[in-house]
This record gives C-alpha cells, sequence and structure tokens, in this order.
C-alpha cells in the first residue's frame, strides 16, 4: 500500500482552515456552550460527481467539501456535537468522517 501521508503536509497540497469544535461546561446550573477554532493543515477538495445530491426536480450542489487531516475531526455521535469547518470565508458542518490509516478524510455541508 502507497503511504499519502507525505502528501497530506506537504506545501504544494495544503491549504490553512479553521475547525470550530465546541465544547462547554455546567456553570450555576446551567450550560454554558463555547467554540474553540483550531487552525488545520491539509488538503481541501471539492466533492466528486457521486457526491452531488440528485433530487427528482433537478441537480443540485449541496455545496460540499472533503477536509483531509493528520489531526482527528469529531462528528455528533463521538462528541455530542458535529466540528465545524471553515474555509474560504464559508463554515461547513462535518457529516461523515472516514479514519484511514494515520489520517482522516471529513466530508462537511456548508451552513
Amino acid at each position: 500500500m502507497i503511504d499519502v501521508t507525505e502528501l497530506l503536509t506537504d506545501p504544494d497540497f495544503v491549504s490553512t482552515y479553521t475547525i470550530w469544535r465546541k465544547s462547554g461546561k455546567w456553570v450555576d446550573g446551567k450550560y454554558e456552550q463555547s467554540e474553540d477554532p483550531l487552525v488545520f493543515y491539509g488538503p481541501v477538495q471539492p466533492p466528486s460527481t457521486e457526491e452531488l445530491e440528485q433530487i427528482p426536480e433537478a441537480d443540485r450542489v449541496k455545496g460540499t467539501m472533503n477536509f483531509l487531516s493528520t489531526e482527528q475531526i469529531f462528528l455528533t455521535s463521538e462528541t455530542g456535537t458535529s466540528d465545524e469547518a471553515e474555509y474560504k470565508g464559508f463554515r461547513y458542518k462535518i457529516i461523515q468522517v472516514k479514519p484511514w490509516h494515520n489520517w482522516y478524510r471529513a466530508t462537511g455541508v456548508r451552513i
């Protein structure tokens, strides 16, 4: 198997994007949620033709992007709330994460 980990950190292929990770704590009986920005580096790719949603009325692009990273990106089922990625002024809610050997491929839908 070919190891592509080096490509995930190669300056010729990577972009900078921000992962917004939500966390919170109970204060005086009330849950206070906060967002923490984390800077990630990795390739950002548009969706393939299989990732375009087709509906009966017409073809429609959902505004999805794929984010590749050596750092873990979380889904709702793992943390209680999904991470969100910000790239070129748009924010994407992470809807799917595919872990590979030592990197992650996350798919986000524009919100």
